[in-house]
């Protein structure tokens, strides 16, 4: 018998492996002027790999893990400092608690 999760679980990993594209993470954060979409602080051009907290990295507005997807309309650059703080949340829970 398939539940509900186990659905979500296979999504959720068929997804990471499709990946988003590499082009795309400098591609979104040029759009955005290499500002980070949640704190609006300049984020470094560095290469991968840095362990910057302004680092350039690409967010899910809404996570995979609770039914987003890897269209770059759901898709954000933000530094790496605000990815790891979001976690899970989705961006209006993030925004909320930022604001706190």
């Amino acid at each position: 018998m398939t539940t509900e999760r186990a659905i979500a679980r296979r999504r959720i990993r068929q997804l990471r492996r499709i990946g988003v594209p590499q082009s795309w993470r400098r591609k979104i954060a040029k759009a955005q002027k290499w500002k980070c979409y949640y704190c609006g602080e300049q984020m470094h051009k560095k290469p991968r790999g840095t362990n910057d907290q302004k680092q350039v990295t690409l967010d899910h507005k809404t996570p995979l893990a609770t039914g987003g997807d890897n269209r770059k309309s759901n898709l954000v650059a933000d530094c790496r400092g605000c990815n790891s703080d979001k976690g899970n949340m989705d961006e209006q829970a993030f925004l909320e608690a930022a604001a706190e």
